[in-house]
């Protein structure tokens, strides 16, 4: 199983990228397939991931040949 890690600031601090990445370097075996960090300012989420079926395998190939949106907002959707 994979697994997730965030922090949300509600004093208005950033969050930095090596806070949610030393939260993911906690759970390794949750993440051997890879991990991504995002960072945006008092919001910090991480993934870890974990490919248990062969359609999970499919769905990271499709999500890297895809071209990230910038400017959404949002995560981009590898994280998701």
């Amino acid at each position: 199983m994979s697994g997730i890690a965030g922090i949300v600031r509600f004093d208005g601090q950033p969050v930095f990228q090596g806070q949610i990445q030393s939260m993911l370097d906690q759970m390794p075996y949750r993440g051997p397939d890879g991990m991504a960090c995002w960072t945006d300012n008092c919001v910090g989420l991480g993934h870890a991931m974990l490919h248990t079926t062969p359609e999970s395998l499919h769905a990271a190939a499709a999500r890297a040949r895809a071209k990230p949106n910038p400017g959404n907002g949002w995560p981009p959707a590898y994280l998701l």
